[in-house]
């Protein structure tokens, strides 16, 4: 199932066709990193296509698989010092913290990576959002290559990958083998392949929506090529944040909690590729402004008890950029102009961060 951050979770039939072509075209691309006989340590939820991926490439190369939960993963891995490692970005943004804080030296940090994850990782893989460039070039530095790619549940999942001899840091990869992408007039990334689903479970509708009249399954992202046919990943046609973590936030869900609020008028959240939420929020001109900050404070601390935890908004501040149409950051039918402002506040939300 997709996970349903547009809306209600929707059933992906994968056939075993699909699954097999795109196991087969990863094994091609990764193959000088894959060893049968590795040691996997192994704490993604079954539940998801990349941690199910997971398990049945480590049984059809004989992987010796351990079973790890995410609580626990980071302390045993030098106690199992696998060959093998897949994740998320957070957890790669984890040990580069760890290699980061001894001496600024490669020797020094490839000496930390080896003690933190028992010296022996050969096969990395990154998935479920974006990683960030500075990881994967600090910890290739240090010895180890993160190994990242692009897709969804819907195509079985893999679309893109970066390969062993072929990587650019700043790209999500390069096409699979079998797999055929094209951007559509607006630069969505439309896909078609053996790897692709056929439709939603039950959901004619919904079906109809994500292919194109020539059959090529609308991926909701809009990317752009490189000049040596690597693929970049630049916009969500829907407005999904997906956190470092892997989980993806529909903001809007959030920031509909303070509609109505006597003092709030509005909040806007801020998280894509981030460890966690922060938001900007503006006052109503009659708030008082002597209790602002802790009325401001104590709504946000409300609200959030009603939340998930990878939903909170763990830290915010008052903006005072007017939200108007002449600006800008509103339609003219009043409606919220994410993108822009993000970026006219881009530097308030990024010092939330530090």
């Amino acid at each position: 199932y997709t996970s349903g951050t547009s809306g209600n979770p929707k059933g992906v039939p994968l056939t075993h066709r699909n699954v097999g072509a795109n196991g087969a075209d990863w094994l091609t691309c990764n193959a000088p990193l894959l060893g049968e006989g590795d040691r996997d340590l192994l704490w993604l939820p079954m539940s998801h296509i990349f941690g199910f991926g997971e398990l049945c490439i480590g049984n059809t190369l004989g992987w010796e698989t351990y079973l790890a939960s995410p609580q626990d993963m980071l302390d045993l891995l030098p106690e199992v010092a696998p060959q093998v490692l897949f994740s998320v970005p957070a957890y790669w943004e984890k040990i580069a913290r760890a290699i980061q804080a001894g001496p600024n030296t490669n020797e020094a940090r490839a000496e930390a990576l080896r003690r933190v994850t028992g010296g022996r990782l050969r096969f990395c893989l990154s998935g479920g959002a974006g990683l960030k460039v500075e990881i994967k070039e600090l910890l290739h530095a240090a010895g180890v290559l993160i190994i990242e790619g692009y897709g969804l549940t819907e195509t079985s999942p893999t679309l893109t990958l970066n390969r062993p001899g072929a990587f650019r840091f700043d790209t999500v990869g390069k096409p699979l083998p079998s797999v055929e992408l094209e951007l559509d007039t607006d630069g969505e990334i439309l896909a078609r392949g053996p790897n692709v689903f056929t439709g939603y479970f039950k959901d004619p509708v919904a079906t109809a929506a994500a292919f194109t009249e020539e059959g090529w399954f609308r991926t909701g992202d809009v990317g752009r090529w490189t000049e040596d046919g690597f693929l970049q990943i630049i916009d969500r046609k829907k407005d999904i944040l997906v956190t470092s973590g892997g989980k993806n936030i529909p903001p809007a869900n959030i920031e509909a909690r303070f509609v109505d609020d006597p003092v709030i008028e509005r909040v806007v959240v801020y998280g894509d590729a981030r460890p966690y939420l922060v938001a900007a929020v503006w006052i109503r001109p009659d708030a008082p402004e002597a209790e602002r900050e802790r009325i401001v404070a104590a709504r946000v601390e409300d609200i959030n008890r009603e939340l998930p935890r990878h939903e909170s908004i763990k830290r915010h501040f008052i903006a005072e950029l007017p939200l108007t149409v002449e600006d800008g950051l509103l339609t003219s039918s009043l409606k919220l102009r994410r993108k822009v402002v993000y970026e006219r506040l881009r530097d308030r939300f990024e010092a939330l961060y530090t």
